[in-house]
């Protein structure tokens, strides 16, 4: 999600109702979306829209790493994972990525056909 600023400094040591107020007022996100990360369980309904052959559900934590520029734009980029430390990593090395403008991005063109 795009913001003025990436660098959060302190946002780990907020609640996780704390963290979510912060990032809707820096992202200009409506009730609706914090909302949405606050409910625990994906309609059965909605998740048979999203992919294939759907069996069940799984819930699993919403992280938000913190400090990434990319193409001079500042992000915080969510993460939905199971495993410990994985976000913080990310937010580390995007904060030392962070002093030297960030990270740059390009592509070829496509080369899929269909």
């Amino acid at each position: 999600m795009p913001v003025e600023n990436s660098r959060l400094q302190g946002f780990y040591k907020l609640s996780v109702e704390d963290r979510r107020k912060r990032l809707a007022d820096i992202a200009g996100l409506s009730d609706e979306h914090v909302r949405a990360w606050a409910d625990a369980e994906l309609d059965e309904n909605i998740a048979d829209g999203m992919i294939e052959n759907v069996i069940g559900r799984y819930s699993l934590p919403i992280g938000a790493a913190t400090n990434f520029i990319i193409d001079g734009e500042h992000y915080v980029i969510p993460f939905v994972v199971e495993e410990a430390s994985v976000v913080a990593a990310a937010s580390n090395m995007a904060k030392r990525c962070h002093a030297k403008g960030g990270f740059v991005s390009n592509n070829t063109d496509p080369v899929m056909i269909g």
